[in-house]
């Protein structure tokens, strides 16, 4: 089994992060900081 686990390192990573789970369903699994 393989899997892709994409890193977000950014100002504002917040926003874009709600935005993702609202338009295509994303899940967020951890977030760290």
């Amino acid at each position: 089994m393989r899997t892709v686990t994409p890193y977000l390192v950014v100002n504002g990573a917040a926003k874009a992060i709600e935005f993702y789970k609202k338009a295509f369903g994303a899940k967020e699994i951890t977030r760290q900081g």
